[in-house]
C-alpha cells in the first residue's frame, strides 16, 4: 500500500510541483517517523555535466586535462595519437584511435578516417572527400565513412 502512495505522489510530482526533497522525504516517512533526507545539492548535477566535459590526455612526462570544446581532432601517426587544440597547442599521447572513438562517442565527436576523430563543433565545412577544419586543416574521408560523416555533420549543424 506505501509503495503504491509513493508511486502515485510520484508520478504527480509535476501536478503537484513538490521539491524533489519532499518527495523522497514523503516517501520515506514510516508511521509518522520521518527519516532524515539529506538536501540534494542543486548543482550535483551541473558538476556532473563539468566532469563529463573534460577528458584527461596522458603523455610522456605530463597529464593534461582539456575541455572536450578545445579539441579540434584526433590524428594518429604509427602508434602516436596528437591532440590537436583550438589554442594550436598539440599534445603527443600513447593509445588506440578506438578507445577514443568510444570515449568520445556521441559527445559531438566522429571518426572521419581510421587516422582521425574530429570534433564536429569545430568542422567549417565538406568538400567532396575532406573536411574542412576551423583551423584550416583538410582532413580526407574515407570512403566507407563518408555517408555517415556526412549525416553526422547535418545533424551537428541542426543542434
Amino acid at each position: 500500500r506505501e509503495l503504491q502512495e509513493c508511486a502515485q505522489m510520484v508520478s504527480e510530482l509535476d501536478d503537484k510541483m513538490l521539491s524533489l526533497n519532499e518527495a523522497i522525504q514523503a516517501c520515506l516517512e514510516v508511521e509518522n517517523m520521518p527519516v532524515p533526507v539529506e538536501p540534494v545539492k542543486e548543482n550535483q548535477e551541473q558538476e556532473k555535466k563539468q566532469e563529463d566535459m573534460v577528458i584527461e590526455f596522458a603523455g610522456k612526462g605530463f597529464v593534461r586535462h582539456v575541455k572536450k570544446e578545445d579539441i579540434v581532432y584526433l590524428e594518429k601517426y604509427r602508434h602516436n595519437i596528437t591532440v590537436h587544440l583550438k589554442n594550436s597547442e598539440n599534445l603527443s599521447i600513447r593509445g588506440t584511435m578506438q578507445d577514443y572513438e568510444i570515449m568520445l562517442a556521441r559527445q559531438g565527436f566522429v571518426r572521419i578516417h581510421l587516422g582521425y576523430i574530429v570534433n564536429l563543433r569545430q568542422c567549417y565545412s565538406i568538400e567532396k572527400s575532406e573536411m574542412i577544419m576551423t583551423d584550416g586543416a583538410r582532413l580526407p574521408i574515407s570512403r566507407e565513412r563518408h555517408k555517415a560523416v556526412k549525416e553526422q555533420f547535418m545533424i551537428s549543424r541542426r543542434n
